[in-house]
């Protein structure tokens, strides 16, 4: 049985295709990534513009202050200025606009006095060159990359890219992944349970990680009851799409057939069963097509932990991804012992903070990998190496982050 770190060697190794670059409106790149550079046509900013409410000055008539200037024009945002300034002269400036000819430096509205504010304003404080000025070309010149290929659009890219005045990005479209949950005991929300049925939560747990990824569409197929024929019509079904993933009928029991039949269409099984905790049975395929398939264990806490751990970085690939792919690995102080049983990576959900500018890791107790009540309640994972079987509160542990830090408890 591979071990984590070479079932993880295995899935980034794998050649994908990445889709050909399309068009996208501005509003609609959000998590796409990036598929050219993006270059500014002006230096930004264009011109020297005013950081500040108040007066643009020359600084050789504001070292002796307080001294009273004239005021030769009002000036806003956008507007053309055609004044040059003269010794003893000033402009009232508004944030954003140009600095006027002859001007060097904009005294804040604050550190001046205006008795006839139309006509002159005393200036209470001495200013330096350029204080208060947003240069031009001090962000960027005309002709810099400012945006490279192969990076994930956030939205200060996006606006980034807005204000080099670009309406569209060329972007690698978001692949698709099929989801496909199987076994007969499965309802779907909003049915009435009877007996021994329980609820389809997988489908919703896997749509809401892929949304929080924003790198990839999800399409539901549906439940599958564990019989060889309904199953081989979904999973032919889901092979139509870049990945497929299905929870549950992985494992050793007389009705799992997902390995069977992913085999009898075509799917080349590259691993089977992980020496990790939770998710042991995690299976991993791929088709000469180019596609892939994930069978996950059918417990949410296992579905959550293979999706972040070993689904995530192949699917940053496929959206063409050029950064680390991988998890972060993060340094954090634990907050309560824990114990592991050898010979396998144990993943701990966890719930991350801050606190006092250190990174805390407290295990959320729980009663194994069905349970998604205390699952909840996870924005990340504790790494127990397969060789640790125990470590006390105060020990540093390796952690991964999957959702917003919090802020730490007040001791």
């Amino acid at each position: 049985m591979l071990t984590a770190r070479q079932a993880l060697e295995i899935i980034t190794s794998m050649e994908v295709k990445t889709a050909g670059p399309v068009n996208l409106p501005l509003r609609d790149a959000a998590g796409c990534v990036l598929a050219e550079d993006v270059t500014t046509v002006r230096d930004i900013p264009p011109f020297n513009r005013s950081a500040m409410d108040g007066y643009a000055v020359r600084t050789p008539d504001v070292q002796n202050t307080p001294v009273k200037l004239k005021v030769v024009a009002v000036r806003e945002a956008g507007e053309e200025i055609t004044v040059s300034l003269k010794p003893g002269e000033c402009v009232k400036i508004m944030t954003g606009a140009a600095v006027p000819a002859g001007a060097d430096a904009v005294v804040m509205i604050e550190n001046t006095r205006s008795h006839d504010p139309m006509h002159y304003t005393e200036i209470l404080k001495a200013v330096s060159p350029f204080e208060n000025i947003a240069r031009q070309g001090e962000d960027a010149r005309a002709g810099d990359v400012v945006l490279r290929e192969g990076r994930l659009l956030s939205g200060p890219a996006l606006s980034l890219a807005a204000g080099v005045g670009r309406s569209q990005l060329k972007v690698y479209p978001k692949p698709e992944l099929a989801l496909l949950q199987t076994g007969g005991e499965l309802l779907e929300p909003g049915q009435t349970a009877t007996g021994n049925k329980i609820y389809n939560s997988n489908a919703t747990l896997l749509t809401g990680l892929i949304n929080d990824t924003r790198l990839a569409h999800s399409r539901y197929i549906g439940i599958s009851p564990d019989d060889r024929r309904q199953l081989r019509a979904a999973v032919s079904d889901g092979l139509k799409s870049e990945v497929l993933i299905l929870t549950g009928g992985i494992s050793k029991g007389d009705f799992d057939y997902v390995p069977e039949v992913l085999q009898s269409c075509a799917v080349k099984i590259q691993f089977q069963g992980v020496k990790i905790k939770p998710g042991r049975p995690l299976l991993f395929g791929s088709t000469d097509a180019g596609g892939f398939v994930f069978g996950l264990p059918g417990n949410p806490v296992s579905v959550m932990v293979c999706f972040h751990e070993f689904v995530a970085p192949l699917l940053r690939r496929l959206a063409g991804f050029r950064g680390a792919v991988m998890a972060a690995d993060l340094s954090a102080r634990l907050t309560a012992g824990l114990g592991n049983r050898a010979g396998r990576t144990f993943y701990c959900p966890a719930q991350l903070s801050v606190h006092n500018a250190q990174l805390l890791a407290e295990p959320i107790p729980g009663h194994g990998s069905g349970d998604y009540v205390s699952a909840a309640e996870a924005n990340g994972v504790i790494i127990v190496p397969e060789d640790v079987t125990t470590l006390e509160a105060g020990d540093t542990v390796n952690v991964h982050c999957w959702q917003m830090l919090l802020a730490g408890k007040k001791n």
